[in-house]
């Protein structure tokens, strides 16, 4: 088929399944601006078809040469797209599958042995957990009881001390074992078998629990600290109860400071008491020298509202466990710092945390 113009003759050699050959024929007015064709010196002819694919302009032979190859290596491409089709097929029955199934009954195995002797242990240690919650509470509440009938006897107390017993009586009360306060913690560390630890989530009244060394003394039944050595560096106190989950609030008074170094936030349960405590990775916190701690390391705070911590300021502290992240707020400036929590390098439970290293520095615990 021809197809004629003013400058040019278009000749349609063949048609391919969805291709339609064409060869330009120029004209003989333009003969000499002619291409040549692609096969140079083997070929004198001129080069009046255009392949789309390699941009090369052929003689109507060379052309024809040029399109059988690509029928060749089209060919070759479906014989080895047969071959494959054919492997695919075979595939179902691939020895290698049986090998990794194997293996993964061997992991299976393995697996249910070791979470069957670390349920073993994590039952015998809620045993323990158990026995030694009830020894603590029923001692604490034979003492709480001495004291009360001693000051009854002898008519020694005032309204104060009925408050302070009621209180106590209530985190007494508050702590008895219930699904709230025994936890199952996952450690996430170990990504084929997670490790479980058993830890008892105190609850009810924060009070200051544990302190790292004498440079340092719990008072008036854990309600209040304070910095009692001419040479404390910095000392770690631990509130009593364990986070995990929830969202709570801790409310504390600076009372005194000779001189303003102070930090409040959190740490890992799992973490022991060490000196430098609000430089470990699992410290999470600000301190009154507007510095926020966290993952081992400190930075300014950047932000227009100083950290502050000065005397009488009461500080709001929040841990929220479910959004892994805690708050500071000031409730003289009404400044609130917040801070998120990498659980891999705090892993729950949390508790309160407290930094101090001067002496005389006091802080307070108030009721929430």
């Amino acid at each position: 088929m021809v197809y004629r113009r003013e400058s040019c003759i278009f000749i349609v050699l063949r048609r391919y399944e969805r291709e339609v050959i064409y060869i330009t024929i120029n004209n003989m007015s333009s003969y000499s601006t002619r291409k040549e064709c692609a096969k140079g010196t083997d070929c004198k002819q001129a080069g009046i078809a255009h392949c789309e694919g390699c941009t090369q302009a052929f003689c109507i032979k060379h052309f024809n040469d040029h399109r059988r190859l690509l029928d060749d290596d089209l060919n070759v491409i479906l014989s080895e797209y047969n071959d494959f089709k054919n492997t695919l097929t075979l595939e179902s029955s691939n020895p290698f599958v049986t090998i990794r199934l194997q293996e993964i009954d061997v992991w299976e195995n393995v697996s249910i042995e070791k979470i069957q002797q670390k349920a073993a242990e994590l039952r015998q240690e809620i045993v323990h957990v158990k026995v030694t919650q009830i020894e603590t509470l029923s001692s604490k509440f034979q003492a709480l009881a001495h004291q009360i009938q001693e000051s009854k006897e002898q008519d020694d107390f005032i309204e104060t001390d009925l408050h302070r017993w009621a209180r106590r009586l209530d985190d007494l009360r508050s702590n008895l074992i219930s699904p709230t306060t025994i936890a199952l913690n996952q450690h996430h560390h170990n990504p084929l078998i997670p490790n479980i630890s058993v830890s008892f989530l105190w609850t009810g009244n924060e009070l200051f629990d544990r302190v790292l060394s004498n440079d340092v003394q719990i008072e008036q039944d854990g309600e209040v600290v304070e910095g009692v050595s001419f040479f404390m560096m910095s000392n770690e106190i631990r509130g009593k109860n364990n986070y995990a989950f929830g969202c709570h609030k801790v409310r504390v008074q600076i009372e005194h400071s000779s001189k303003q170094w102070t930090f409040l936030g959190i740490n890992s349960a799992l973490t022991p008491l060490q000196k430098s405590s609000h430089e470990s990775k699992s410290a999470y916190g600000w301190c009154s020298s507007d510095y926020i701690y966290s993952n081992g390391s400190s930075q300014a705070n950047k932000t227009k509202s100083p950290i502050e911590m000065n005397i009488d300021d009461i500080i709001t502290l929040i841990f929220d466990c479910d959004h892994r992240q805690i708050s500071m707020i000031n409730e003289r400036t009404d400044v609130k710092h917040e801070l998120m929590v990498d659980t891999n390098n705090c892993p729950f439970p949390w508790q309160f945390h407290v930094v101090l290293r001067n002496r005389c520095t006091r802080i307070r615990i108030l009721a929430t």
